[in-house]
């Protein structure tokens, strides 16, 4: 077994890959969500107001959170 995994920041050249780990994740709303939950578009958008961060394994990405600071933090 290769445990060669890495965590980064997602860039909007991710969009595709980051839409189709997402809406896998959401399979099981299947029966009662018509289409996707997130599209390549709206992934790349996100990727701009805050960040994902994505763990790759082997050729893919294996995991995704998504990180965006609202407020004033205080």
């Amino acid at each position: 077994d290769n445990l060669a995994i890495s965590v980064r920041r997602a860039t909007p050249d991710d969009a595709v890959a980051l839409a189709t780990l997402v809406n896998r994740a959401y399979d099981v709303e299947q029966f009662f969500v018509d289409g996707d939950r997130t599209d390549p578009t709206e992934i790349a958008e996100l990727t701009r107001s805050g960040a994902f961060l994505v763990l790759e394994h082997g050729q893919g990405l294996a995991a995704a959170i998504y990180l965006e600071r609202r407020g004033d933090g205080a």
